[in-house]
């Protein structure tokens, strides 16, 4: 009987999870436990736990710690509270194991492929729902869910089509159908109509563009105009986005009552300041609960400014909210030192092919989350976790010892 490799199996597992992540939702479920589990059994017997104790360890471990606190000592008993903190919790260990691997270099491009492949076969899927049974109005992706989200998903995987694209490497069949993919992206990303996706997917162009630009030592004009001609292809070809912004500019609700959910997150955390409302509760607030906060402790905000909905459509207010400081210093903490690490580590000419595209993959879902938190609750489910596998797995060629020999 042929013994099985529990390696290989642990590789399995982990290019199981971003196969399913955007299509389906129980074998995507299964298989990060799985990962999970396999990691945890193949460093148990090499006894290689990926080098010493670190920041990041500490700082994934308190954004862990604050999900559940604000369970337990938040406001208001959870409905899907726990599961919320659950969601955390996964995507808080995938990242912890993921930095503390080395994987080889076929398998990371092997891993990234699997992933672009899988959000580009549930975009048909998706297509076919919304052209041809008609029983979409919106784009989005079977297992992300809504339109918003499914958008977020999109952006973060079109950065790494992009920076791999870019790249230039592979044959040139190869490259062109890089290419292609990655042209599909960014329209779909336009057909969904999420601003709040668009936006931050613009910038991390200009950003990606502007490094390149950098270390090829270009001029910046370059990039700059081949941003505005890429918006207005896809626009062109998908103008529903365009149409909608003129639409809410018209009815005067550009923010789409995005100040007015801020300002009910503020009033939240002023009742609840250490542990908020509890995670996934944002929706148990209303106006006569408002009423009765601002009759007790002063009225901080007219109450037609208020406005109360499942969720206050922006990461940083609702983390807020639900979870309190205990949650959202963590966070921010975690966020920034991403960005100073991006920043410090950006791509130069010496670099391998593998290494630019991490760097991308890993630049581009930072700025989707850090920026289409302004606008939508990033960070969490199936964004939330492709997030912290291509942040984690970029982090992890950082490492000591950890040396990428691609050409």
């Amino acid at each position: 009987m042929r013994r099985i490799d529990l390696n290989t199996a642990e590789q399995w597992a982990l290019l199981a999870v971003v196969a399913f992540l955007p299509a389906v939702e129980a074998p995507k479920n299964i298989a990060v436990v799985l990962f999970l589990v396999l990691w945890a059994v193949n460093r148990w017997r090499t006894k290689d736990w990926g080098g010493p104790w670190s920041g990041w360890d500490v700082t994934v471990l308190a954004l862990i710690a604050g999900a559940y606190a604000s369970v337990v000592f938040g406001a208001f008993m959870p409905n899907k509270g726990m599961a919320a903190a659950h969601d955390v919790l996964v995507y808080g260990l995938v990242f912890l194991a993921l930095r503390r691997s080395s994987y080889e270099t076929k398998f990371l491009w092997r891993l990234l492929a699997v992933a672009i492949v899988a959000t580009l076969l549930t975009l048909l899927y998706g297509y076919w729902g919304l052209l041809v049974t008609k029983k979409r109005v919106w784009l989005g992706l079977n297992s992300v869910g809504h339109v918003n989200h499914s958008a977020i998903y999109i952006a973060i995987m079109f950065s790494v089509a992009l920076s791999w694209a870019g790249a230039a490497v592979g044959t040139l069949r190869q490259r062109a159908w890089l290419w292609v993919g990655a042209a599909a992206l960014w329209v779909s990303l336009f057909v969904t109509q999420s601003r709040g996706a668009v936006i931050p997917a613009v910038a991390f162009v200009l950003i990606w563009l502007f490094a390149r630009a950098a270390m090829m030592k270009r001029a910046l004009w370059k990039p700059a105009l081949l941003v505005v001609v890429m918006v207005a292809g896809a626009i062109l070809l998908a103008p529903g986005v365009l149409n909608k912004t003129r639409t809410n500019a018209e009815e005067n609700q550009q923010g789409s009552y995005r100040p007015a959910l801020a300002r009910s997150s503020i009033l939240a955390a002023r009742e609840y300041p250490l542990f908020g409302l509890g995670i996934n509760n944002f929706n148990k607030m209303n106006p006569e609960l408002a009423a009765q906060w601002q009759a007790k402790s002063g009225q901080l905000f007219a109450p037609e400014d208020l406005w109360f909905t499942a969720h206050a459509h922006g990461l940083y207010f609702n983390t807020l909210a639900e979870r309190g400081l205990v949650g959202l210093l963590p966070l921010l903490i975690f966020l920034a030192a991403i960005g100073l690490t991006l920043f410090r580590h950006r791509i130069r000419n010496a670099d391998s092919p593998l290494q630019k595209t991490l760097w991308g993959g890993a630049l581009g879902a930072w700025v989707v989350t850090v920026l289409g938190g302004l606008f939508n609750t990033t960070f969490h489910h199936e964004h939330g976790l492709i997030t912290m596998i291509l942040i984690a797995i970029w982090l992890a060629q950082l490492r000591p010892g950890v040396s990428d020999k691609s050409p």
